[in-house]
C-alpha cells in the first residue's frame, strides 16, 4: 500500500488507504452518531472503490429498524473530491 515505486509501477496515484482503518472510521462514526453506550453487534460493508491517502472520508447513515433497545443502520461512505462510493453496501446492528 505505501510503496511509492510499487505504486507508480501499478499507475496508482497515491498510498491506499487500508481497508480495515475504514471498517474503523465506520465504526467510530455509528459510535459518535449514537453516543457512548450505544454498543455495535454486527458490523458489515463491502468495498466498492479505492481509498486514496489525502482523500477526505465522509460517513452516511440512517436508521431503517427499532425494535426494543437495537437499531439497524443502513450506512455508506464515500471519498474524493467526487464523493465516488467506497463502502456499500453496509451496515450495522446497534444495541443501545
Amino acid at each position: 500500500h505505501y510503496d511509492n515505486e510499487f505504486l507508480a509501477s501499478k499507475k496508482i496515484k497515491a498510498p491506499i488507504v487500508d481497508g480495515q482503518a475504514l471498517g474503523a472510521i465506520l465504526a467510530e462514526a455509528v459510535q459518535d452518531w449514537l453516543g457512548p453506550d450505544s454498543f455495535i453487534t454486527r458490523l458489515h460493508f463491502r468495498f466498492s472503490a479505492m481509498v486514496f491517502a489525502g482523500e477526505t472520508i465522509t460517513c452516511h447513515g440512517a436508521v431503517t429498524h427499532v425494535e426494543g433497545n437495537e437499531i439497524t443502520i443502513e450506512l455508506s461512505m464515500t471519498a474524493g473530491d467526487d464523493n465516488h462510493l467506497v463502502l456499500s453496501p453496509a451496515g450495522a446492528q446497534v444495541r443501545t
